[in-house]
């Protein structure tokens, strides 16, 4: 797999199955191999910064002593765009103007698909070489769940098809072509041993297909190892209960291998309370399968 060796990787995923412990390990995982990493979450609330006791903003910091090559931030569509319009217009007092005018503001609040693109139109530039560019090896996106990461990725094509001339409409062309170009940009999709969260991943990963001819990588979260001899344990309710679920594991796993079998990376369920613990084992697994 060389999902890491990309220069934009967007980790999405059904609500609940970790995508963001496995997109932090991702992205500590590649910053230990030497490259220099920014991980971006997404909204006006921040799941890192339960990991790292402290504020995660729009600028990039480097909370991590123990990789000092990977740098966090938090992206809002709101924020993403006035950065866009200060590059285009230089003056600070003409982008409040301009953002804060009735007629702009209404058109924001109506058009969802504008914060998505700004959005993704900050990951992309870089590659497209406009406004202040990312300066790292590899920019992981900590994506929205499902849904809305599907109504995402759509919104560059969608206000290309509606808005064919001008700025507007040429960037979300480019924008979409630097997400559908597979030398530059990866996804890859988180999900569970379980028979809803496969059947979500699997429509998912079909879709990506069909509308983009991207194929994710998949990887499957909080798979418990199977004991060794377990068949000859007593039959109690927890062996019993033991078996059940890895039974069920199984089941859920062989299905992902019918339509996912060479981008499938198991990730073991890891026993640790604080969500920096659970990231630095799975950074260990990651290094101990020579995950690449």
């Amino acid at each position: 797999m060389d999902l890491l060796n990309k220069k934009i990787v967007i980790i999405t995923g059904k609500g609940g199955v970790g995508k963001s412990l496995i997109s932090l390990a991702l992205a500590a995982y590649a910053s230990k191999k030497g490259k220099k990493v920014l991980l971006a979450e997404l909204g006006e609330r921040s799941y890192f910064e339960h990991v790292t006791t402290g504020p995660v903003g729009f600028e990039p910091s480097a909370p991590f002593v123990e990789w000092p090559n990977l740098s966090l931030a938090r992206w809002t569509g709101q924020k993403c765009l006035k950065e866009y319009v200060q590059h285009i217009l230089k003056v600070s007092s003409l982008v409040s103007l301009f953002l804060e005018h009735p007629v702009m503001k209404a058109f924001i609040n109506a058009a969802p698909a504008l914060s998505d693109v700004s959005i993704l139109g900050k990951l992309t530039s870089g590659e497209r070489d406009v406004r202040p560019q990312l300066n790292y090896d590899l920019v992981i996106l900590d994506a929205f769940s499902t849904g809305h990461f599907l109504s995402m990725i759509r919104a560059p094509k969608g206000l290309a098809e509606a808005i064919r001339v001008g700025p507007m409409g040429s960037q979300s062309r480019e924008i979409h072509k630097v997400l559908t170009d597979s030398e530059v940009c990866g996804f890859g999709v988180v999900t569970l041993p379980e028979e809803l969260p496969v059947q979500e991943a699997k429509e998912l990963v079909g879709t990506l297909k069909e509308e983009w001819s991207v194929l994710p990588d998949i990887f499957c979260n909080q798979v418990y190892p199977s004991p060794p001899n377990l068949d000859a344990a007593t039959d109690d309710a927890f062996v019993e209960s033991l078996k059940l679920r890895l039974a069920k594991q199984e089941s859920a796993l062989k299905q992902i291998r019918t339509f996912q079998q060479d981008r499938l990376t198991v990730v073991p369920m890891v026993f640790e309370q604080s969500p920096l613990e659970v990231a630095r084992a799975l950074v260990e697994s990651f290094e101990a399968n020579e995950y690449k």
